[in-house]
């Protein structure tokens, strides 16, 4: 059984918002992760956000190794903080906004691997456009992340962009991250008193 230490310190200013080689976070299977967005407080780990985006063109090489990204990333983020406690007393939030092109070989079925082994169901005729909300909403449902977003777009300026399923839209993000704002504000209250 594994326990909660202190092996790592948090050097983290109040009320800091941080990106780039100033937002990596210790990981657990491996030493650090650099997530797009953090934010930390009063030395705390608020919030982890990944953003992630996939082109047409290149979503036949790359739609397996964004899922598995989002899912490593998820998974070393949850062991670091249950199995180190290094992210403060608080749990941190984790947000994924996942951005896909909406174009014509997104939205083709994909052509399935040979496999010994019947796949799920919902996969089957599925194009990256669906794989991309199967793969949201199991995240979101498997509490992978606190809150996410599925956002597509062509690439016509005059197009806005499509949120096909309303618990993995904008709106809901948002609202997401202020819960979590408010939360960890009367959380640290209480905590202080």
């Amino acid at each position: 059984m594994w326990q909660r230490t202190r092996s790592c310190e948090s050097r983290s200013r109040p009320r800091a918002g941080r990106t780039g080689q100033r937002a990596t976070v210790p990981g657990w299977y491996r030493s650090t992760k650099n997530w797009d967005l953090i934010v930390a407080d009063k030395g705390t780990l608020v919030a982890a956000l990944e953003l992630k985006g996939l082109g047409a063109n290149s979503a036949g090489n790359n739609f397996n190794n964004r899922t598995e990204e989002a899912i490593g990333n998820a998974t070393d983020l949850w062991l670091a903080h249950d199995r180190t406690a290094c992210f403060g007393p608080i749990r941190p939030w984790a947000g994924f906004m996942f951005l896909m092109e909406d174009a014509p070989n997104t939205r083709i079925a994909v052509r399935e691997q040979p496999s010994k082994w019947r796949i799920d169901s919902e996969f089957e005729g599925s194009s990256y456009l669906k794989r991309g909300v199967i793969l949201s909403s199991r995240m979101l449902h498997e509490r992978l992340y606190d809150a996410v977003c599925f956002v597509t777009s062509t690439n016509d300026p005059g197009v806005p962009p499509m949120e096909p399923v309303v618990e993995l839209n904008w709106m809901s993000f948002v609202a997401a991250i202020q819960a979590r704002v408010q939360y960890v504000k009367n959380t640290q209250t209480a905590i202080a008193k």
